[in-house]
């Protein structure tokens, strides 16, 4: 495991590397910039994942996630909240909410916010947890086995089950 200091000197020394990533043409080098940071990220704590993008023109953001696992949410923060100043390059801790305006796609079905709705599930043995039912118009009975179910509960806890 490397320390904070030590992941932000190393990206310091790399930085421009991954300012002008999109402008790489050979997926090859791309792709292996991507591992070494990734790698290099991991050796930090193997919770952690990035994003890197931004505007042109503008600065670079650099987005540390957990992938939404809590356990290496403090990781995210201290390593953020560590970041020092670097010039064109915002520091971002979680990946911040998309809004409405993207499409995704998940198992060869489109998830599109726009033709989505949700449906509040109610069950009087578990009051205080949070369940809803994701709809969309894309979903067919017969790929059904191919998306896991999680059942959140108000401690906090998520349960799964696949499909």
């Amino acid at each position: 495991m490397i320390s904070e200091k030590d992941f932000w000197s190393w990206f310091d020394v790399n930085k421009n590397k991954y300012y002008f990533l999109e402008s790489i043409e050979d997926d090859s080098v791309k792709e292996n910039l991507l591992n070494e940071f990734l790698h290099k990220l991991h050796e930090y704590s193997e919770g952690l994942y990035f994003l890197i993008g931004g505007v042109p023109g503008t600065a670079k953001e650099l987005i540390i996630s957990a992938e939404g696992d809590k356990s290496y949410f403090p990781d995210v923060i201290k390593l953020t909240s560590t970041a020092p100043e670097i010039a064109n390059w915002q520091i971002i801790a979680f990946k911040p909410s998309q809004g409405l305006d993207f499409v995704t796609s998940h198992n060869g079905v489109e998830l599109n916010p726009r033709k989505m709705f949700f449906l509040p599930l109610v069950n009087d043995d578990h009051a205080n947890d949070i369940a809803f039912e994701n709809c969309c118009a894309e979903f067919q009975v017969s790929t059904e086995g191919r998306y896991t179910i999680y059942r959140i509960r108000s401690s906090g806890q998520c349960s799964r089950r696949k499909n």
